[in-house]
Order: C-alpha cells, then structure tokens, then sequence
C-alpha cells in the first residue's frame, strides 16, 4: 500500500492518457451525430441491403428525380386521355391477293304461268311447269271470278285455294301445283293461276 502510495504518475503520462481519450471519444461522437456526409461514402458503394426497409421517405427524395420507370405499373395513377393526335398519311395503296373463286350463282329468272279453264267446274287443280334445266325458287296463285260482292269489312268469295305445291327443290325441270275449290256451290264461271319462279341453278 505504501509503494502504491507514493507512486505519482509523471506530467507526459497524464496528457499522453487525456490525448488518447479525447481521440477515442471524438470518433465515437463523429459517428453517433451523423457527421459522415457525401464525401465520406464512396460513389456507387451503399447497396439495397445497406438501407433499412422502409426508412427512405418523400423528404429524402428529390422533386422530380423519380420516372415512371422507378414506379410498379400497377401503383401509378392513370392520367387524363391525350388530344388525338393528326390523321396520318394515307398507306400505299396495295391490293390484296385475289381470294377464291366462289360458287356459281342463279341465273335466268323466269316467271311462268299456267291458267285452268274457266267454268263452274269444282275442284280445279293447274300445274305451272319451268323450262328445261330451271328449277322452281317461288311460288303463287290466283283466283279469277265466282267472287260476290263486297262489304265495307269483308270480302266475300264463293271459291278458295286449297293448296300450292312446289316440286322438290331436285326436280329439274321444276313446277308448282295449285288446287283450289268452291267453299259454296255457285254456278259462276271461276279459273285459277298458278305461278312459278324460274332460275337456272347449276
């Protein structure tokens, strides 16, 4: 205890101690109040794992430096339609290859017309016959006579078509059938007319 007593540590001991302190304890402050600044970072040397999620905010971001590449498509904003933009320039004016050769269509459209005799007879049936090599697309009928009076909501008739009939749409040379009758007996003369349309079908 004596030897330890008496032994005063000398004047440049004391100050080498106190510089070594000072030294160790200004690193430390430098560090803890954030005094390394730009020139203290090497360019391109702070990577993505360097910065802690979520801590870089909108202040820490310059106005206007971020593009819309540095956005997910999906979290930007759709913004307002542009003006429509000028006509541009007619394209050159180059035809397509010729397409295929379609079917052959109808052709020589022919109406034909068969009257029955006129006389009281009943019933009456006509038969409308296309030329050769025509096939029947239409039809119709016709009465002529046995027809008595009028009112001022009907109109009476004293005979009535029964049916028309076309021949299948395969027979060529095609024909309609017409048959008509009288609904109430009259000794009027009455005829019937039939009708066939007439087409060239290959």
């Amino acid at each position: 205890m004596n030897a330890l007593r008496r032994y005063r540590p000398r004047h440049a001991t004391v100050v080498a101690y106190l510089a070594l302190f000072i030294a160790l304890g200004g690193t430390s402050y430098a560090v803890a109040t954030g005094s390394i600044g730009s020139p203290q970072i090497k360019d391109n040397s702070v990577r993505s794992k360097d910065i802690r999620n979520n801590e870089v905010r909108s202040k820490d971001i310059k106005d206007g430096s971020l593009v819309a590449a540095d956005f997910d498509d999906a979290r930007l904003p759709r913004g307002r339609p542009g003006r429509q933009g000028r006509t541009g320039p007619a394209g050159p004016a180059v035809a397509g290859p010729q397409g295929a050769q379609g079917p052959a269509g109808v052709s020589g459209l022919e109406r034909v017309r068969t009257d029955s005799a006129a006389n009281s007879d009943s019933p009456k049936l006509v038969v409308a016959t296309c030329p050769a090599g025509k096939r029947v697309i239409g039809t119709g009928a016709n009465i002529t006579g046995a027809k008595n009076g009028a009112t001022s909501t009907s109109f009476v008739t004293d005979v009535v078509i029964d049916s028309i009939i076309p021949s299948p749409e395969t027979t060529v040379p095609g024909s309609v059938t017409v048959n008509a009758l009288e609904e109430q007996a009259t000794n009027d003369n009455w005829s019937i007319t039939a009708y066939a349309m007439c087409v060239s079908v290959p």
